[in-house]
């Protein structure tokens, strides 16, 4: 916008005809308001699953450590000496 068009938008009158002549096809700027919320509301819902995700795996884990803990002290550690079986077969 040249400096006439912006002295030209500061006097009274119809603005949306101004509107319509100097800024047809542009969006305004409610609409770009509108789409930076919804893109920042976005990645806010992102940045929020993603934390319960990893707070839902760091649970996960816990568990599963602690369910490993109460077998090998019920049952005892039955992997101490074990040998895979890849080491003892030759491969062909």
């Amino acid at each position: 916008m040249g400096i006439k068009d912006f002295a030209r938008s500061l006097r009274p009158g119809n603005d949306r005809e101004l509107a319509r002549t100097q800024y047809a096809g542009q969006q305004s700027a409610t609409e770009t308001a509108r789409r930076q919320l919804q893109n920042a509301s976005k990645a806010q819902r992102e940045r929020e699953a993603a934390q319960r995700k990893a707070e839902w795996q760091a649970r996960e884990s816990a568990a599963r450590r602690q369910r490993h803990r109460t077998a090998v002290a019920r049952d005892g550690d039955n992997q101490k000496g074990r040998v895979p079986k890849s080491w003892t077969h030759a491969r062909e």
